[in-house]
């Protein structure tokens, strides 16, 4: 199943949506199997199975986190954004403990689409800044 650029933009803001209600089920529905996730350009996994506790701890650790898409393009199979994320640290998240403290994540990312699903995600982000955000007193 070929996709056009138009709906690999859409299965973008369809998965920006279900981050932001926390529907791991309704995200896992946009990722193929296989899918591959690089951050900050190392490989973090390589199945959606492999990503979903991940994603699982980001949720937990930011209970009332929202995305949103600053810019998107895309091209054949691949569509780029760039987002910003805020929420509060509300538990332990990359050997931080819970602060309180409202956070905020800027990055870009680039994703592939075959077969109608993602297949590959590439999420490169500021990684000091939300760090230094959570263990500010």
């Amino acid at each position: 199943m070929t996709t056009t650029p138009n709906q690999n933009v859409e299965m973008v803001e369809r998965f920006v949506a279900a981050e932001n209600e926390h529907d791991i089920d309704q995200i896992a529905q946009l990722m193929h199997p296989q899918v591959a996730f690089y951050g900050n350009g190392r490989l973090v996994a390589d199945s959606w199975e492999g990503y979903r506790p991940v994603m699982a701890a980001t949720f937990a650790a930011f209970p009332d986190s929202r995305r949103e898409l600053l810019m998107v393009a895309a091209e054949d199979d691949r569509v780029a954004f760039r987002w910003r994320v805020e929420g509060t640290h509300s538990a332990p998240y990359g050997g931080a403990p819970a602060s309180g403290n409202r956070v905020t994540f800027n990055g870009t990312s680039w994703i592939k689409v075959a077969e109608g699903k993602i297949v590959e995600a590439w999420f490169d982000m500021d990684l000091a800044g939300p760090l230094r955000q959570m263990t500010e007193t």
